[in-house]
């Protein structure tokens, strides 16, 4: 098994409701070009959707890639247009409360992926991942992905227009924001109340 990661921004500066220990956003973007696993990459979507079926429980949230050292877990973890959406709840652990920690801080602002690509094609210099085995998403020091950020964290978070990177481009950041403004309008858990 070659598991490969592919690493994200997330949005800095957003608050953490610690008491609930939960975040959500974009795991993997897709239709984004990557420098992830050795060449120029990009997710389709669908590429998730026989994994999530089959071994969707099993997904863990790590720290650094490292299988010893979980997180949490996703409480829930899905396909849309724009990238893999996903809400999960960091344990209260001591490594848990340092994550929420640097995500409240801006100091980790990163996501990556690990992977097992099942089914790819070329593209030019291009490889499109179309089936990808998921294993765990990653809080990171440094990833390769735009467009896959955390967007909002349980509590008095501010919205994504507010806690953009100032790194990305301005067309990017306005395409990201447009993303996450939609999947927050369109993915309301009933669980969770939807924010205005």
């Amino acid at each position: 098994m070659r598991v490969e990661r592919f690493a994200t921004t997330l949005a800095a500066g957003a608050s953490v409701d610690e008491a609930r220990r939960e975040f959500e956003g974009i795991a993997c973007a897709f239709n984004v070009r990557s420098e992830g696993g050795g060449r120029p990459t990009v997710f389709r979507q669908g590429a998730f959707s026989k994994t999530l079926k089959e071994q969707g429980a099993r997904v863990k949230v790590l720290w650094q890639h490292d299988a010893s050292e979980p997180l949490g877990k996703p409480l829930w973890i899905r396909e849309t247009e724009a990238g893999l959406l996903f809400r999960a709840r960091l344990d209260d652990t001591s490594r848990g409360r340092d994550a929420l920690k640097l995500l409240r801080s801006g100091t980790l602002n990163e996501i990556s992926v690990g992977i097992d690509v099942i089914k790819s094609r070329d593209s030019g210099d291009v490889r499109e991942i179309v089936e990808a085995r998921l294993w765990e998403f990653s809080l990171v020091t440094f990833g390769a992905v735009p467009g896959s950020t955390v967007f909002r964290f349980e509590g008095t978070a501010p919205t994504y227009r507010e806690a953009r990177p100032r790194a990305l481009t301005s067309s990017m950041a306005s395409k990201l924001a447009h993303i996450a403004e939609a999947l927050v309008s369109t993915t309301h858990d009933p669980a969770i109340p939807p924010r205005r």
